[in-house]
């Protein structure tokens, strides 16, 4: 009994350290879309040609 425990207690930990690495990936690659996004604007005031820029579906 307190073997089947402790596989369950390991296979939950595994699984919510698997989920909030996935879940902190994907909010620092949206963060980093976002800062992308902005400096190529800024770039473009800069040059002088402000360029709409199209939002990613």
């Amino acid at each position: 009994m307190h073997l089947s425990f402790y596989l369950i207690f390991i296979s939950v930990i595994a699984v919510g350290a698997f989920v909030r690495t996935f879940w902190v990936e994907r909010a620092c690659d949206e963060r980093i879309d976002k800062i992308v996004k902005e400096i190529y604007q800024l770039e473009n005031q800069i040059a002088g040609n402000p360029r709409p820029q199209q939002e990613k579906t």
